[in-house]
């Protein structure tokens, strides 16, 4: 069975800043090991189930550490199509086959063209954050993306078998958002081949969304996969045209969790003492200078408090300390940047 640390995990696509990046891998690869490979063996639990739980539980890791609203995706052959926030995304292949995918949505999408008909949207367009998830490449790699089939007699026309399907919500409103997103995901599934290409179907189906239902659309398209979306997402919709299963849903997300970086802001307080022992120093220097107090309640004080015999060499001995503490801050993050 192993430990979580034989699992084998490959980042192939991110920009997460590196920090973040690595917490998020380690939380990945402990919870793949304890929701899915300890469980290899247990018949009371298959795999689509311990599969929905690791993304289940990765979600709430990412929701706890890095703010509310995260996206996730695990799966072995999806095509996604969706708009990211800034340095919130990252794929990973997990046991060479499995692929993860993690984001968080922006607080707004700008259309190029938002007047534009269906004829004219561009699937191709870099309007969003696409991908298809296939068997790892073994070297961390971006995805690969296969062309359209060969066969055209297979793509003219689909089986008489192949049935649109609604599986989720199990109850829908006429005139509804949902509603309108289902009509739009049947029109274009009718009329597109399910190819083996299901990014270029992903994409194609966010840009028809996008066109006729406005921003900001995620979607995920494949035969084997599980989506944890944010809770507060709109219009959920899944539905099913023979093996192949469509996912999509509206977000947008106006602040990335905290908006206060405290890393930053510890880092920075070696340096604010300092500036504020500069500015003590020169105001006491100036109080104390004159041997007549100064007027004012504020002053008088201060002037009563600081302006005493051997002021200036308790200042200095305070100087003296606040630079050393920050030479060796200084020394102390070199040489744990340099261990990482």
């Amino acid at each position: 069975m192993g430990s979580a640390a034989d699992v084998r995990v490959i980042c192939r696509r991110s920009d997460i800043p590196p920090k973040k990046r690595r917490a998020t891998q380690e939380a990945l690869r402990l919870l793949y090991y304890q929701n899915v490979k300890k469980r290899e063996g247990d018949k009371k639990r298959t795999r689509s189930t311990c599969l929905a739980e690791f993304a289940q539980s990765l979600k709430e890791s990412l929701d706890s550490s890095f703010g509310f609203h995260w996206h996730v995706i695990v799966g072995n052959q999806v095509g996604f199509a969706c708009k990211k926030r800034d340095k919130t995304m990252g794929m990973w292949n997990v046991e060479d086959s499995l692929t993860v995918v993690v984001w968080q949505s922006p607080g707004i999408e700008v259309l190029e063209s938002p007047h534009s008909s269906e004829a004219t949207a561009d699937p191709s367009t870099p309007d969003a954050d696409s991908g298809s998830v296939r068997e790892s490449d073994g070297e961390g790699n971006k995805a690969t993306v296969q062309g359209p089939c060969a066969d055209a007699n297979k793509e003219q026309s689909k089986s008489s078998s192949t049935k649109f399907r609604i599986l989720q919500p199990s109850t829908i409103e006429d005139g509804s958002t949902v509603d309108q997103t289902i009509a739009v995901l049947k029109e274009e599934l009718l009329k597109s081949p399910l190819e083996d290409d299901v990014q270029i179907l992903a994409q194609t189906l966010r840009t028809a969304l996008t066109a006729k239902m406005g921003p900001i659309w995620h979607v995920i398209v494949g035969e084997d996969f599980v989506v944890e979306a944010a809770s507060n997402r709109r219009s959920f919709v899944l539905v099913a045209m023979g093996k192949m299963r469509v996912v999509c849903f509206q977000h947008e997300q106006k602040t990335g969790g905290s908006t206060v970086d405290w890393d930053r802001v510890f880092r920075s307080l070696p340096y604010l003492a300092l500036a504020l022992f500069c500015a003590a120093y020169m105001a006491l220097q100036y109080l104390c200078g004159d041997s007549t107090p100064p007027t004012g309640a504020w002053l008088a004080w201060t002037y009563s408090k600081g302006c005493y015999d051997g002021w200036k060499s308790d200042m200095n001995m305070v100087g003296a300390l606040t630079v050393g503490g920050l030479f060796l801050y200084r020394k102390t993050r070199i040489f744990t940047s340099r261990e990482k």
